[in-house]
């Protein structure tokens, strides 16, 4: 098959213990690198409930938060936990269980319920670690490469098989050769051996991970693997290396293999936090900030200016501009790529390919800034052998250089010289309202807009769309709501009336919809409350017969509104004592005899202490006339009190006003 160009990645940045990128950027590459939901609620957010309302939003789906570029297919993660991968997929390297080469991401095909913390591609394969330190593999597997005991190809992920009791930490690909950092803090390794990649003191294929020999009390936090050589950071920021070292690549100050690690040669006093492994040359970010590389120098992947080519066999400083910090290194096939702590891009080396970012095809010797899309910074870079990928600030994924089996992920077959989105589009295929479809509806790459359909009350919105070949939605719960609650505009006005009279009484409320109305009425002021039988209309006419309260309540789909109560109260059916009786004589002005009963008693006795029917005290309507041949029977009532009348004789023809306020009603004394 061939040996592979291969180039690694240094993918190990979510490994270096908060000396990462996430840190040196920052809040912002916080907000870059945390899973992103779809926008807020749409707007506006409620509408008539006769519909025909324009409401909109966007579904942002999936955002790549790593990347991962290899010499034909590009990896990336999701904020989903998924993996995504597009390019070549002539050996399942894709992992979506076919062979299909893919221009658009697709979603790796992970066994039900698992999600991935990382995915790496190697030469025809990739691997990805789930969050509980379990491993993943697939694609061609003829050395073992996949670990999963044989040397079958595999279109989906398979379990690697673990050593007893281990998990792993960090996991990477190479040129038919993967490595993990176990969660005991050593190495392992496992499939193609030549020149000792694997590092277990041999060159022996191995078909399942295998733990490396390293010095007595190190552990380790990283590993990179390059095409034919291996590195790993250390705990106490050394690195190790091993493999074939004929270009330098190993960093000991010779050209000789080692099939098991060694120490990289450093300066006295200089630490680690991230490497990477390129194709036949290495980067290492110190912890002052200067990025060292070692390795060929073929097109100027070293950085330091020197045009001569000759490998260099031990870490030289790249020459990083004075006052930039470098927050990552990635290195390619012939070409280096760092981020700065404000998200810039600096690029050096050969160029053949647009690998460099810059627009052209010309390579440089020194790092120098590469081309942005207006208005973005990058929070993550990956180096591969003939192209790059980089994750932006605006959650979006860019990549640049060759594309010729659609590695660039753009949907095309050209190649580019500057970054480029890779496609990522999110088709809105409908939205509903409580399952109701709106109508009209407007989409590109997740932004929306749609006209509401005829509904009364919070509706949940769902929105339906596809991704990557993959059917999704979201549902914003009472997201719109149609209509408007009743609201009081009037209420019933209290009132006094006779007896036997009528009281009419009005309400009203505002809503949407219309709100309906039920009359209420309760005997006393806190209720209870009963509902008026046929009483549905604003206005009401009621004939109580004692005190009562009257309400009307308000209701549509949005709730109940209910008006401040009215009380109608009642008075007696009376006359007026100063202007005469309702009756036929007015008993203040007439004498049905001769005298004046305010000076002369008519009878033989006083009607105020003696009954003169005989007998007993004088009660009004209880006596009958002493005077045989004159008569009368009259009526007696209290003022104003709506008592009965009560007969009494009048003897005499002469009228007896007996107590104040007794109004007498009657008819002729004869």
């Amino acid at each position: 098959m061939g040996e592979y160009t291969k180039d690694a990645r240094s993918t190990r940045r979510r490994k270096t213990r908060g000396l990462g990128i996430a840190t040196v950027l920052g809040a912002a590459a916080a907000v870059a690198l945390s899973p992103l939901a779809a926008s807020a609620a749409p707007t506006p957010d409620a509408g008539p409930t006769i519909g025909g309302a324009t409401v909109s939003d966007t579904v942002i789906g999936v955002r790549f938060t790593d990347v991962s570029a290899d010499l034909g297919p590009s990896y990336a993660l999701g904020d989903d936990g998924n993996a995504y991968a597009w390019g070549l997929n002539s050996l399942g390297q894709l992992g979506d269980g076919t062979t299909t080469n893919r221009l658009t991401p697709v979603r790796v095909a992970a066994p039900a319920g698992v999600t991935f913390t990382e995915v790496a591609g190697g030469e025809g394969f990739a691997i990805a670690l789930d969050p509980t330190g379990q491993a993943y593999s697939w694609g061609q597997g003829p050395y073992g490469q996949l670990g999963d005991g044989d040397t079958q190809s595999r279109t989906a992920p398979v379990a690697v098989q673990m050593p007893a009791g281990i998990t792993f930490t960090d996991v990477d690909a190479g040129s038919y050769h993967s490595l993990a950092v176990g969660s005991d803090g050593l190495l392992y390794g496992w499939g193609y051996n030549g020149q000792g990649r694997i590092g277990d003191g041999t060159t022996t294929q191995r078909t399942a991970p295998v733990q490396l020999p390293t010095p007595a009390g190190v552990t380790f936090t990283t590993v990179d693997a390059g095409s034919t050589y291996s590195l790993a950071l250390a705990s106490d920021g050394s690195i190790y290396a091993w493999g074939q070292n004929y270009s330098g690549t190993l960093g000991d100050g010779t050209q000789n293999d080692r099939a098991t690690p060694a120490l990289v040669q450093t300066p006295a006093g200089v630490t680690f936090t991230q490497i990477s492994a390129g194709n036949s040359h290495a980067l290492a970010l110190a912890s002052t900030g200067e990025v060292y590389a070692w390795g060929s120098n073929l097109g100027g992947p070293i950085g330091t200016g020197d045009t001569s080519g000759d490998p260099v066999l031990t870490p030289a400083i790249s020459a990083i501009p004075a006052g930039v910090t470098i927050a990552q290194i990635s290195a390619g096939s012939s070409y280096s790529l760092a981020l700065d702590s404000s998200g810039q891009l600096y690029s050096w080396g050969a160029n053949d390919n647009g690998t460099l970012g810059t627009g052209t095809t010309t390579g440089r010797y020194v790092p120098g800034l590469a081309q942005l899309p207006a208005g973005v910074t990058f929070t993550s870079i990956d180096a591969g052998s003939q192209h790059a990928l980089a994750t932006g600030s605006d959650g979006k994924t860019y990549s640049w250089g060759v594309n010729s089996i659609g590695m660039l992920g753009d949907g095309t077959s050209q190649n580019r010289r500057a970054p480029g989105l890779v496609r990522t589009q999110v088709t809105v295929t409908g939205v509903t309202f409580d399952g109701i479809p709106g109508t009209d509806l407007v989409q590109s790459d997740g932004a929306w807009s749609v006209t509401t359909p005829a509904y009364c009350g919070p509706s949940d919105v769902a929105v339906s769309y596809t991704q990557f070949g993959v059917a999704a939605s979201v549902v914003f719960d009472d997201g719109y709501v149609f209509g408007s609650a009743p609201t009081i505009t009037e209420s019933p006005t209290p009132s006094v009336v006779v007896a036997g009279q009528s009281a009419t009484l009005t309400a009203a409320a505002d809503g949407d919809d219309a709100p309906t109305v039920q009359w209420q009425q309760a005997l006393t002021a806190g209720g209870p409350w009963e509902d008026i039988v046929g009483q549905t209309s604003t206005s009401i006419t009621v004939n109580p017969t004692d005190t009562t309260y009257y309400r009307a309540v308000f209701t549509n789909c949005l709730g109940q509104a209910i008006t401040e109560q009215a009380t109608i109260s009642l008075r007696a059916s009376t006359g007026d004592p100063g202007t005469g009786d309702p009756g036929t004589e007015n008993p203040g002005t007439e004498n049905p005899g001769t005298d004046d009963p305010g000076t002369e008693n008519p009878g033989t006795d006083e009607p105020g202490t003696e009954n003169p029917a005989g007998g007993g005290s004088s009660a009004p309507g209880a006596g009958a006339s002493s005077n045989g041949s004159a008569s009368a029977d009259a009526t007696l009532a209290l003022t104003g009190g709506g008592a009965p009348w009560a007969p009494i004789a009048i003897g005499g023809g002469l009228l007896l006003v007996g107590a104040a306020g007794l109004l007498l009603r009657g008819r002729r004394l004869v």
